[in-house]
């Protein structure tokens, strides 16, 4: 049996974002709490139509080692 429970933790979140020219920018995260939640946000100009290559490294307040590294790409367009 397993048995998932989900909680929210504090945690240190850094990131990097990288546009199609290839320009890279420290993303300036920062918490917003909304009940027992906790969302991590940063902004950052763009200027469709681009595509923003985001990193982000992710430690779980309680963790240790390593940080968790996601990445993802979003497309942005011109609208129609």
């Amino acid at each position: 049996t397993i048995l998932l429970a989900e909680q929210t933790v504090d945690g240190e979140v850094t990131g990097r974002v990288r546009n199609s020219a290839g320009q890279s920018k420290v993303l300036s995260m920062r918490a917003v709490r909304e009940g027992d939640t906790v969302y991590y946000l940063a902004t950052t100009p763009v200027d469709p139509p681009d595509e923003l290559r985001i990193s982000l490294r992710v430690r779980p307040g309680d963790a240790q080692g390593e940080p968790y590294t996601l990445r993802f790409t979003q497309s942005f367009y011109e609208p129609e």
